[in-house]
């Protein structure tokens, strides 16, 4: 509270220097602070901070809501989201990833990794094909 006092203290003082200096009011401004002063030093530790300031200081009891019922509230809508994700979302990828290591399983059974050896069969057979067909004069 010191601080902006001082700052308020310090910009009055520059924005008054050079200007016409009014006792009246300077005297009235002056007094109403140090009675504003005196009056909060008369009541500090009792009067209406005792007799009200305990239910003001829990906040009319408003920090249950927000300390017991908002967590509860907040958690059992992250057990939806989390079951919505877990069994709606994310049921995609893992159906993906079983079918792919199926067809790995069915292609690895299937082949023996002689893909060279594949390979020349089908283009042989292929100029097999193509040789018959040139031979036997088919398209001309």
């Amino acid at each position: 509270m010191v601080g902006p006092l001082v700052l308020l203290a310090v910009s009055c003082l520059a924005l008054s220097i050079g200007q016409e200096l009014h006792v009246g009011i300077g005297l009235l401004s002056t007094l109403v602070a140090v009675a504003g002063i005196a009056a909060a030093l008369g009541l500090r530790g009792r009067g209406w901070r005792v007799r009200f300031g305990r239910p003001l200081a829990d906040e009319l009891g408003l920090d249950t809501v927000f300390v017991r019922v908002a967590p509860a509230v907040t958690l059992g809508a992250a057990r939806v989201v989390d079951t919505v994700d877990a069994d709606g979302i994310d049921v995609y990828p893992r159906g993906g990833a079983w079918f792919a290591q199926r067809a790995s399983w069915v292609i690895g059974a299937v082949q023996s990794a002689r893909v060279q050896v594949y390979a020349t069969i089908i283009a042989g057979g292929a100029l097999l094909v193509v040789l018959g067909s040139v031979a036997a004069g088919v398209g001309s």
